[in-house]
């Protein structure tokens, strides 16, 4: 069992909801009294934004992720969308949730 501590934005809500359910599926799952904890933070790396005719945004972030036991992992990703700066946020944190699902830093904390 796992507990993730969400300190960041507020974006990318459906990309959390995805990597929950990604670690479900492989027998991992998430619960307040867990034995491990990960505390994931976004840090914002840039960002731009053109109107024509809507806004086309782009996000880069950093996903950190630091584990209980005093290791960390991270993982740097950009996103583009041509409907808006939050689409492009949810886009690059699922990215980042995607490459963490294959770090072997947070593969082996998870299953230790």
């Amino acid at each position: 069992m796992w507990s993730a501590v969400w300190i960041g934005l507020g974006l990318g809500f459906g990309a959390w909801v995805a990597l929950r359910r990604a670690l479900e599926k492989q027998g991992v799952t998430a619960g307040a009294k867990a034995g491990k904890t990960v505390t994931f933070r976004v840090q914002v790396r840039g960002t731009s934004a053109m109107e024509i005719p809507n806004v086309v945004g782009s996000a880069r972030l950093t996903l950190e992720a630091d584990f209980a036991d005093g290791t960390a992992t991270s993982a740097d990703r950009e996103n583009g969308s041509a409907f808006g700066m939050a689409r492009a946020f949810e886009g690059a944190v699922q990215s980042a949730l995607h490459r963490l699902l294959i770090d072997e830093k947070f593969i082996a904390y998870i299953n230790r």
